[in-house]
């Protein structure tokens, strides 16, 4: 049985993310890190899913910041759908957007 081998400080690193400093989950994430969440090349693509409504952010400063479920649900209606240029984003939103109407 092969054992999986974890780096400490990458262990570290999610959960220092993903909690506060009081050690509870946190509920609110920056452009920044929805971009490392999901694993996208740059926060511009962020700011691009939320200026086509895809996600809803709020305006905090100078920047937005995201909540939990919001990214949760974009997982959830965005699954299986590409979202790699603003034409395909556009096309999911309205894909995502009729399903929502059917239901």
């Amino acid at each position: 049985m092969s054992e999986l081998l974890v780096n400490q400080s990458k262990l570290d690193e999610i959960y220092n993310f993903i909690m506060n400093n009081n050690g509870i989950p946190k509920k609110t994430y920056t452009t920044k890190e929805v971009a490392y969440m999901l694993n996208l090349q740059s926060t511009d693509k962020v700011d691009l899913l939320r200026k086509k409504g895809v996600l809803k952010g709020i305006k905090k400063g100078n920047g937005f910041i995201f909540a939990d479920y919001v990214i949760d649900g974009f997982l959830h209606d965005y699954e299986g759908l590409d979202i790699s240029n603003e034409e395909k984003i556009v096309a999911s939103y309205n894909i995502v957007k009729n399903r929502k109407r059917f239901k």
